[in-house]
């Protein structure tokens, strides 16, 4: 279940959220690594219908989350745990780099409009060409 205090602070909005994310952990791999009981945790929460426009949700747990009708343009979703994610929402430039998308739910992106973010060493591409 999602911590109430994580989730409180991200409903403030995406910069009172980013700005505790820089004061609370910081080095971005952090929660993972040194603590992972330091791992913001979101699971289970409804997100509908949200502005998070340019959230950084790197290694959040997200498993469980509807994000039905939200706006995640530009989000940075890297290390997120997206397990049975309800990810029919914008996520149009969306950053979703080591983010765990295994079983996750229903989209309702269309793919050409989606730049899949690949690590550096890979060339970049459109999530079109990986459907094929």
């Amino acid at each position: 279940m999602a911590n109430p205090e994580h989730l409180e602070i991200l409903k403030q909005g995406v910069d009172v959220w980013n700005n505790w994310r820089r004061e609370y952990f910081r080095h971005r791999w952090e929660p993972c690594v040194t603590d992972p009981g330091r791992r913001p945790d979101l699971s289970f929460a409804n997100l509908e219908g949200l502005d998070l426009r340019r959230v950084d949700l790197r290694s959040v747990n997200l498993a469980n989350v509807s994000l039905r009708d939200s706006d995640l343009r530009h989000a940075r979703l890297g290390g997120a745990c997206l397990m049975h994610a309800n990810l029919q929402a914008d996520l149009r430039i969306a950053n979703f780099r080591s983010a765990d998308l295994e079983l996750a739910g229903p989209t309702s992106v269309e793919p050409a409009s989606v730049a899949v973010i690949l690590p550096r060493r890979a060339s970049p591409t459109r999530s079109s060409d990986l459907m094929t």
